[in-house]
């Protein structure tokens, strides 16, 4: 069963996968884009953390204690993610503008943001439903579903980062 203990060792778990990876790659390779039309590894990252920083307005924002199960949505949102054949479009106020450069700097800021939103939730608050923003696809959200989004959104980046990285290499960096 989902409780706040759960949900921030699984928050701690998906940053130490977002942290080691980036620890991983050379500096070389995450600047490096494939191509004009696709976004470098530091790119994904720096799109990880605009939309991230943004949750905490939400979380700050306007919340109500909701009637539904306050993980209703979460399949809805794995599937969202996990469908890697469906092409994802992020919006202007989260695309990468070139921003980060330096790995030990992007690590602190998702680390940080990640702890930040943590820090958010307490005291059975993770359930409340969050009204500052409606996502465009999946309406209003609990906390709770936009942590699980945070994880699954990344999950889904990283899967990409991997991609970037084998085209890479594959055309010799």
């Amino acid at each position: 069963m989902l409780n706040e203990a759960v949900i921030k060792q699984e928050l701690r778990e998906n940053t130490n996968k977002l942290i080691e990876y980036i620890r991983e790659v050379d500096n070389y390779v995450l600047l490096r884009r494939p191509s004009i039309y696709v976004w470098s590894i530091m790119d994904c990252y720096e799109h990880i953390e605009k939309l991230e920083k943004s949750l905490k307005k939400i979380f700050l924002g306007k919340t109500e204690k909701t009637e539904r199960n306050p993980t209703e949505k979460l399949e809805k949102i794995r599937n969202r993610f996990s469908d890697f054949e469906h092409k994802l479009t992020a919006g202007e106020p989260i695309q990468p503008k070139g921003e980060f450069q330096d790995k030990e700097q992007v690590m602190r800021e998702i680390k940080n943001n990640r702890e930040e939103l943590l820090s958010l939730i307490h005291d059975g608050t993770w359930a409340d439903l969050c009204l500052g923003y409606e996502q465009s696809l999946l309406g209003f959200l609990t906390k709770i579903e936009w942590l699980y989004f945070c994880i699954f959104h990344s999950d889904r980046h990283l899967h990409q980062m991997k991609e970037i990285e084998g085209r890479l290499v594959k055309i010799g960096n």
